[in-house]
This record gives structure tokens, sequence and C-alpha cells, in this order.
């Protein structure tokens, strides 16, 4: 025998047209939890970006590795600061229609055709020491988490008024 507090089931006319709803708003849902290009739009303009910001104006996360003598010769003895020479690779790297969002990624579409350069600095080659500028910080992580977090609960409490 069941415990008096068990829940139960009844088949009512009304059952089947309950689990048609339910399975409808479920279907919803699920359709819109496969397109992240909302909450990836927030986490670009308020973690991703400033992020990166932060990155050229403090010499990178962790420290780049310092510029090389020929390289400050060449700055005719500047040492830095390291990726700023013209800005460009910043400006480019730091602004958003260089970026494009999908519904399910973030990509950095133009910063190649605006700075062809980027990629070496960004990947580094055998010559050129590697100073990534687009490197999330664990804390950028807990923001983008919370940013999605966030998001998945204004989309549920806006199908289910939970």
């Amino acid at each position: 025998m069941f415990p008096a507090a068990m829940p139960k089931i009844t088949f009512g006319e009304d059952f089947f047209k309950q689990i048609s709803v339910l399975e409808s708003d479920i279907r919803h849902l699920s359709y819109r939890l496969n397109d992240f290009h909302d909450p990836l739009e927030t986490a670009l303009e308020f973690v991703i970006i400033p992020s990166i910001r932060t990155n050229f104006a403090v010499g990178g996360r962790p420290k780049w590795k310092p510029l090389s003598p020929i390289t400050v010769r060449a700055r005719g003895g500047l040492e830095g600061p390291i990726l700023y020479r013209s800005g460009d690779l910043y400006n480019a790297a730091t602004d958003r229609s260089t970026w494009t969002v999908t519904n399910d990624m973030l990509i950095m579409t133009e910063i190649v055709s605006k700075v062809q350069y980027a990629i070496y600095h960004q990947l580094g080659t055998r010559n050129m020491a590697q100073r990534e500028f687009v490197l999330y910080q664990p804390q950028d992580i807990e923001f983008i988490v919370a940013i999605f977090e966030k998001w998945l609960d204004f989309l549920i409490e806006e199908e289910w008024g939970l």
C-alpha cells in the first residue's frame, strides 16, 4: 500500500490537454535554449571586451614577455607599452563590430582583416613571443556563467512564471 502523503495522479477530461500544453512549453523552452545569442552578446559587451581592454592596460594576464632588444631598438628605445604602438590591434580587438555573435559562439571575424599581425601575437610564432590579448581570466568565466544563469532564470520565469 502507498503512504497517504503520496501524490495521486487522476485522469480527468483535462489530463491530456494539460500534458499537451506542458509538452508544448517544454518544446518551446528547449528551442530557446539552443540560441545563446542574447547571453553571448551580454558577455561580449560586459565581460569579454572589458577583459581584453584590461589585458592591454596591464600588459597581459599573465604578464606578456618583454619586447626583444631588436624591437626595442626599432621603436627608438621605447619598451612599452607592449602591443600598443599604433593602437590598431587594441582598437580592433575591443571594437564590437570586429566580433560576430551567432546562436552558439563568438568569433573575432574581422580582426585579421583589420590587423593582419593579430594572429601572430595571439598564437605566437618561432620568432615572436605569444602575447594572448584575448585570454579570459577565472573571474571572467565566473561572470559569464552568472550571465548564462540569469538568462536561464529569465527564460524559465518567462515560460512558466516561476
